[in-house]
């Protein structure tokens, strides 16, 4: 399953913008990290989420480009995954929660090497190595 901002929203105007995926997998097919949801949760019987998700807009200095996305967690860390590998399952319920206010901004270095900067709803900024800004952080600021 994929969702998205808008094409209209005032955030994504200028920017390229990617879904954010939630992997459901009935049969084990074993399927691996697709979508960038992450590695398998097992799950038996219905399943009720709920998910905090930043904007998270990402400009890129190199390639003179901005894409948005909806940020929920690191899924490389089970506890963000977003892939679940499901049985006896009759129900899925998400319950998404967008906090459309919160943006976080990553800023690729300008000129180039050097680490990626972080600027936090709140203000403050991080200097981060990779593209996955503090999620704890984020949730701290809700």
């Amino acid at each position: 399953m994929h969702f998205r901002l808008s094409d209209d929203s005032p955030l994504s105007k200028g920017r390229n913008v990617f879904d954010t995926s939630y992997l459901f997998d009935f049969r084990d097919w074993g399927i691996v990290n697709t979508y960038d949801t992450g590695d398998a949760k097992n799950v038996s019987g219905n399943l009720n989420i709920t998910a905090d998700f930043f904007p998270m807009i990402f400009i890129n200095h190199m390639f003179k480009e901005a894409t948005l996305r909806l940020f929920g967690g690191d899924t490389n860390y089970d506890k963000w995954s977003r892939h679940y590998r499901l049985s006896n399952t009759k129900n899925i319920h998400l319950y998404p929660f967008v906090h459309i206010d919160k943006p976080v901004i990553l800023e690729s270095p300008n000129p180039p090497p050097g680490n990626i900067t972080a600027l936090y709803p709140d203000g403050s900024r991080d200097d981060i190595p990779g593209i996955i800004p503090d999620y704890n952080k984020l949730l701290s600021m809700k």
